[in-house]
């Protein structure tokens, strides 16, 4: 694992905007990416089918947190209808925003591996001076890149990550309180990386792009639609387990979802560098 010996993340974010591979990931040279171009032109239903499932999700996310404010706040009515007000409406954007780069990532990101497999520009690309954990970053966001959508996912992930620390804080939660906001903070960008890593994972057991786009949606939708607040708050822990659970542990569980994309994206990581090297080698 030389690569990740060789990484330093400060001189290499600060060097990403003029690193050749990011660039052409992002179109401004090369061949552009043509199944991000096709799902472009169906981006209106894209956006429909993200505000649907982000009204859907932000619905059942905040009837979780509320009733969890609403068992452990001396005053829950105030508590929870601070709540409610701050949060409804942001939230549900937010999640609408959260579906659509979730839908879009894996078009950006599936086919960065499995076309350089295809062409058999791999090899000619590991012979550049760069560490292959570059390589690997600098093409992953390169394609992420193409997002248009980052300013408001970081702006409303921001907005609700502080008022539902403050909400918290007022229902007595504490530290833990804090936890939780700062995970729904940044739960919207672990759904994000999770989704682009898992794609590029896929994409190294694929020469065809194609069959890779359809194994990273498969994927990521399935991991996603099982990773949520419902299942586990309702089925899992009071349905399978049938815990009964105070209301600042219910809160701890209310971000389970984003624990569990972090601790897939550390294993994707490392899984990821493992298959380019089992790729160049094989080559």
């Amino acid at each position: 694992m030389s690569a990740l010996k060789l990484f330093k993340p400060v001189s290499f974010f600060k060097s990403l905007p003029y690193n050749p591979v990011y660039q052409r990931e992002m179109g401004r040279w090369g061949s552009p990416n043509r199944f991000y171009a096709q799902l472009a032109r169906f981006s209106p239903f894209v956006v429909i089918g993200g505000i649907l499932f982000g009204f859907l999700a932000g619905c059942s996310g905040l009837y979780v947190l509320t009733i969890a404010v609403d068992s452990a706040a001396s005053d829950s009515d105030i508590a929870a209808s601070l709540l409610g007000c701050f949060l409804c409406l942001p939230a549900i954007v937010l999640a609408s925003a959260r579906w659509y780069a979730f839908l879009i990532t894996p078009a950006l990101t599936a086919p960065l591996m499995s076309q350089e497999i295809e062409a058999g520009t791999w090899e000619v690309l590991r012979t550049t001076p760069m560490p292959t954990s570059e390589i690997l970053l600098a093409k992953m966001f390169g394609g992420l890149a193409r997002l248009r959508i980052w300013k408001l996912i970081s702006a409303l992930s921001i907005y609700q990550g502080g008022v539902t620390t403050l909400v918290m804080l007022m229902a007595g939660f504490g530290k833990i309180g804090v936890f939780v906001g700062f995970l729904e903070t940044i739960r919207p960008f672990s759904e994000i990386l999770f989704s682009a890593l898992a794609s590029m994972y896929i994409s190294t057991y694929s020469r065809s792009p194609v069959m890779a786009l359809i194994g990273s949606y498969a994927t990521v939708i399935l991991f996603r639609l099982v990773n949520n607040n419902t299942l586990w708050n309702i089925f899992i822990l009071d349905g399978i387990l049938q815990l009964s659970l105070s209301a600042k542990t219910r809160a701890i569980t209310y971000v389970a979802p984003s624990i569990a994309y972090l601790i897939a994206i550390i294993f994707l990581w490392f899984g990821l560098i493992r298959r380019a090297y089992q790729i160049e080698i094989n080559a």
